[in-house]
């Protein structure tokens, strides 16, 4: 019987290709799962900014009265302007060509690739309701895309107030 000391060359070639291929099968689920980190990580920076701005907003109309919304006059933003009573009268705008949401003083900027969608604002009475209640809703709504994802990422608020009370709201507002 001959002693072999090593591979033969079929026995070589098969082994580095074995190792090529086991190779190019974990760098491609390496350079998934970087995929995924920051995918997720893009998503979670929205919903942070969705919930910092969300939050902000409904701070005021929780801690205040609304007392006036009106169009703005500035023209280099989108923007309508909340006055409460007893309390401050802030900007809501949206600067498009620098992907900036503003509140008062509260700025944010959005994630890159991120757009604006088109803002809505109205204010709608419901028919049938008493005025001793809260009949008519504001509705604000600024949607935010990224080109990843199929979901929403915007600003959605929503306010009900008795408009025996508040009569100075435009019925035209917008942004």
């Amino acid at each position: 019987m001959k002693k072999r000391n090593g591979f033969t060359t079929i026995e070589l070639i098969i082994t580095i290709t074995l190792t090529l291929v086991i190779m190019g099968f974990l760098l491609e689920i390496l350079f998934i799962l970087k995929e995924i980190y920051v995918s997720n990580g893009i998503r979670t920076e929205l919903l942070i900014k969705q919930a910092l701005i969300s939050h902000k907003i409904n701070q005021d109309f929780t801690n205040y009265e609304v007392e006036n919304i009106i169009n703005c006059l500035d023209e280099e933003d989108e923007c309508i302007e909340i006055s409460f009573k007893d309390g401050p009268t802030k900007k809501l705008s949206i600067d498009r060509n620098e992907n900036i949401l503003k509140y008062g003083d509260f700025v944010t900027k959005l994630v890159d690739n991120s757009k604006f969608g088109e803002p809505i604002a109205t204010s709608e009475t419901i028919i049938g309701v008493p005025h001793v209640f809260n009949d008519t809703i504001i509705q604000i709504k600024i949607p935010i895309t990224y080109p990843t994802y199929d979901e929403d990422f915007g600003i959605n608020i929503i306010y009900q107030y008795n408009s025996t009370i508040i009569s100075t709201i435009d019925d035209n507002f917008s942004f």
